[in-house]
């Protein structure tokens, strides 16, 4: 009875790997490579020591978070359960098989890369996965929303804050308002014309501005 299921599976499985590569070759649609082209655009592929030290390794990562990650020394190839095995299972009720065959035939035809049996494991085993890609890319901002302080940080030092008067003209005022002073009092039409005089010489004469507003 065993052997009669594995064997109806199996038939299920390779039917699946046909049409998909029947689509991939006639440039159909079909809803488990479109979903797989999802997950997978603009991913890509960096060397790093993770567990081994000649580089024999392989991340496939995408905004700073991997997707599979490559053995090349002893021949294993994982996909990341969250953010790629669970999704292919429940948009389309795949058992374990079938998301290995039909990930293998995709990422070697789509990604043109020749890999083992892929299988998945507990996120905790692979946290060195996760290390490695931090030390080799930085993590990139937020897709929406964007908020990297080192882009803020260069965007000030290199761009003054913005104004609508010309340059250099909003600067005395702005330093001479910051003064202290003691409090007014009446003055005078002569005391008006020495403080005037005195501004003459701190300010210059102010451009119309109203072209800038």
């Amino acid at each position: 009875m065993i052997n009669l299921r594995r064997c109806a599976k199996n038939k299920v499985v390779m039917k699946e790997i046909r049409d998909i590569k029947l689509d991939l070759l006639m440039g159909n649609q079909n809803l488990i490579l479109d979903l797989f082209y999802k997950i997978t655009s603009g991913i890509e592929i960096i060397n790093c020591n993770v567990y081994n030290s000649d580089e024999s390794e392989l991340i496939y990562h995408k905004d700073g978070q991997w997707i599979f990650y490559q053995d090349c020394k002893n021949e294993k190839f994982w996909a990341h359960y969250k953010r790629y095995w669970e999704i292919l299972k429940s948009e389309f009720s795949l058992e374990y098989e079938e998301i290995q065959a039909i990930t293998k035939l995709l990422v070697e035809e789509a990604l043109k890369r020749e890999v083992p049996t892929p299988n998945t494991k507990m996120l905790t085993y692979f946290w060195r996965v996760e290390e490695a890609l931090k030390r080799e890319v930085p993590t990139p901002c937020a897709k929406y929303g964007y908020s990297c302080m080192w882009v803020e940080e260069a965007l000030k030092r290199e761009v003054p804050t913005p104004n609508i008067c010309p340059v250099g003209w909003h600067v005395p005022v702005e330093e001479a308002l910051k003064r202290e002073v003691p409090t007014p009092i009446e003055a005078c039409n002569n005391e008006y014309i020495l403080v005037e005089e005195a501004l003459k010489r701190e300010l210059t004469t102010p451009f119309k501005i109203s072209k800038y507003l």
